[in-house]
């Protein structure tokens, strides 16, 4: 018995000792440093300041700025047809021809008719005064004499009568010859060769006038408003055919062409609560082809004023959380703040910021996620972003209760 004990206390010591060993063994080290974490790499933009145009983004649609049905002047049969359908046609090209014969021939009849008349009037001018001699001798009685005088008198009236019907049946022998009244493009042909056709009733084709052309749209009476509110402001012209306007087309590009305002209308439909406005386009053709097609449906954006000095930041630094919208401003130490800022609307990825930011500040505008308040980060720079440049428009901004957007015509 007291031997085992023996050996169980030699076995207690012998792994206390080993224990003791071990820890003075650990002590014996040191505890190894901490790697520093280098300040998050991110990327700034600068505050921008620039006078920007502000824009009212409506819907448009193309009309020609003349139709015209084309109508006979006289009653006939088609003689000719002298136009391809669906080309352009020049002002006075001949379109149609009707059988001239018959007006031809009522034109000859009634300068016969003119000729036998003037023969008949100098026949009574002779007979008058023979028988104003005759009743001055007493051969002839003055009943005679005031006879003559009549007959003189009628075929005058005849004559000029004639002379009328000869001018109008000239009139209707040029009416059978029927021709473009205007350059413009031509429609198909509603009547054929040896159709009768009636004078002022059928319609025989039509011509429509696309190069210029009209886009025309019409504006809520909110947008009137706010359009007035900027003239008062001196933002907006106070002549109408100073605002200009922009086409967007299906692709997505803007339209070649600037277009001017050519009327407003200074009645709202009461029905519409709108009132209509016409701008007026340049419509040449490129490869054969024009770009406005009369009754397509196109976007309209007008340009009803300028902003001056707006601040310009890019959308992406922008967040936004229950407290609001806020931006990270990189102070000169590198030192990050967060920022609570107003915005209005966009444009090309960046936004308009109306409070809480001045020109030339720097803001994050990517790296939002590895930063907090008052770290300290490392500047880096911003890849070119090709994207940016594929529009010179601004978008609708939440701020706005209509559709008013801001747009930056690019320097030329």
């Amino acid at each position: 018995m007291h031997m085992v004990q023996n050996k169980y206390s030699k076995t207690t010591i012998l792994i206390a000792m080993c224990s003791l060993l071990i820890g003075l063994s650990g002590c014996g080290k040191k505890p190894e440093p901490k790697a520093e974490v280098p300040p998050p790499a991110v990327i700034v933009s600068d505050v921008k300041q620039q006078t920007v145009p502000i824009i009212m983004d409506v819907p448009g649609t193309v009309k020609p700025v003349i139709t015209v049905e084309i109508v006979p002047r006289v009653s006939g049969y088609i003689f000719e047809r002298n136009f391809t359908e669906g080309t352009n046609v020049i002002k006075n090209d001949p379109l149609y021809q009707i059988d001239p014969r018959p007006y031809q021939a009522k034109l000859d009849s009634l300068r016969a008719q003119l000729k036998q008349d003037q023969a008949s009037l100098k026949f009574w001018t002779s007979e008058e005064a023979r028988y104003t001699r005759l009743a001055k001798q007493g051969a002839a009685s003055v009943e005679d004499k005031e006879k003559t005088i009549a007959r003189k008198a009628e075929m005058i009236a005849a004559i000029d009568t004639d002379k009328a019907n000869i001018e109008k049946a000239k009139l209707d022998l040029s009416f059978t010859k029927i021709t473009a009244p205007f350059s413009g493009h031509i429609q198909e042909t509603l009547v054929h060769i040896g159709d009768l056709v009636h004078q002022q009733q059928t319609e025989m084709t039509t011509v429509v006038q696309i190069d210029p052309i009209y886009v025309i749209s019409n504006i809520s009476r909110e947008q009137v408003y706010r359009v007035q509110d900027l003239q008062k402001q001196g933002f907006a012209p106070t002549e109408e055919k100073k605002f200009i306007a922009n086409l967007v087309m299906p692709d997505g590009k803007i339209y070649d062409h600037e277009g001017t305002l050519n009327y407003m209308s200074q009645l709202i439909d009461s029905s519409t609560d709108t009132l209509m406005v016409r701008f007026e386009f340049e419509n040449p053709k490129k490869g054969g082809q024009r770009s406005l097609i009369p009754g397509q449906y196109i976007p309209l954006r007008m340009i009803v004023g300028h902003q001056p000095d707006a601040l310009l930041i890019p959308e992406k630094s922008m967040l936004q959380t229950q407290e609001g919208t806020f931006v990270f401003v990189v102070d000169k130490d590198n030192k990050v703040e967060k920022r609570m800022v107003e915005t209005g609307a966009s444009y090309k990825q960046q936004l308009i910021v109306n409070k809480g930011l001045k020109m030339g500040e720097r803001v994050i505008s990517e790296g939002l996620q590895k930063v907090r308040p008052g770290m300290e980060v490392k500047i880096t720079k911003a890849k070119a972003d090709k994207s940016a440049s594929r529009t010179n428009l601004l978008y609708v901004a939440d701020s706005f209760d209509y559709p008013l957007i801001l747009a930056l015509r690019p320097a030329n």
